[in-house]
């Protein structure tokens, strides 16, 4: 027998699943959770936008399962276990693997601070949806509607859009840290305030010899667009294969353009000319640099 633990629920839009999907509470956090990844995020990318999602999806996500399987405590223990491992450094080789052979790319972010999120859990294990006042076959058809968008919701907020350019290095994300840090001395016009943050470090070793070890995956930065008017930026990032940032093996990605406005345009946003243009200006400008700090040459 697969999967002893659950008992699915092949009547997915009998009248009780259906009241949970339509219900106001679940709409709403619906509505804020699209609204936040595709709205939001883009315009006022903070700490508040950055959360927001967790909270509301966690809230929809445990619910949604409701509708498949009949163990409601095992379904919402199992959402916790894996949202505290999803942004642990344990995904990162699944991702990393799924990205490599998949056409739909996902990502995340370690932050432990997100974790706060499943405080929302208790709050949607006691959720009770109201009584819906809809005819049979408009609760049916809405619920088939609101089950879709629901689906597109979660692959979305795990997505990621595509990358302009990838660029591979083999070295590791320290020494392409460092030589990041090193043109930013060459050039400061490029720097944007804050943007190469501080990471975590950890301290450990035998008989007292510290060691420091980054713990993050993967970075994102910011560079002052050259020749633009102020305030256009090139959004980067680079990434590894796990949080180790001593392993000669990551990639420098460049992920999109923020113009003076705070308005994000990706890959899948840019005509081509617009790509090329851009991209031009980002291997001449940054690429070459970052490479001749590192004794790299490179054939575009």
């Amino acid at each position: 027998m697969v999967l002893p633990l659950f008992k699915i629920n092949y009547s997915t839009m009998s009248s009780k699943n259906s009241e949970i999907l339509i219900s106001k509470g679940f709409i709403l956090c619906l509505m804020i959770l699209l609204l936040n990844d595709f709205f939001l995020k883009y315009h006022f990318h903070n700490r508040l936008t950055g959360k927001l999602s967790d909270f509301v999806g966690l809230f929809i996500f445990p619910l949604f399962m409701c509708i498949f399987f009949e163990k409601r405590k095992l379904i919402y223990i199992l959402t916790a276990i894996g949202f505290i491992i999803w942004k642990s450094p344990f995904s990162t080789l699944v991702i990393h693997f799924w990205n490599d052979f998949a056409f739909w790319q996902i990502n995340r972010v370690i932050d432990y601070t997100d974790l706060v999120a499943l405080l929302v859990l208790p709050i949607s294990y006691y959720y009770k949806p109201k009584d819906v006042k809809f005819s049979l076959r408009t609760t049916k058809y809405f619920s088939v509607v609101i089950f879709l968008i629901t689906c597109f919701s979660f692959l979305a907020t795990a997505g990621t859009h595509g990358r302009i350019k990838n660029y591979a290095y083999s070295k590791s994300k320290k020494e392409v840290n460092k030589a990041i840090k090193e043109l930013f001395k060459l050039h400061p016009e490029y720097i944007v305030p804050d943007s190469l943050r501080k990471y975590t470090i950890e301290y450990s070793g035998n008989k007292g010899e510290a060691f420091k070890r980054m713990t993050n995956d993967s970075v994102s930065f910011h560079m002052y667009i050259p020749g633009s008017k102020k305030g256009s930026i090139f959004w980067c990032g680079f990434v590894g294969r796990n949080d180790n940032w001593e392993n000669n093996e990551c990639q420098l990605s460049f992920i999109g353009i923020c113009n003076a406005d705070n308005v994000r345009f990706y890959d899948d946003q840019l005509t081509s000319i617009e790509k090329q243009k851009a991209t031009t200006i980002f291997q001449k400008n940054i690429i070459f640099r970052i490479d001749s700090i590192l004794h790299i040459k490179r054939n575009f």
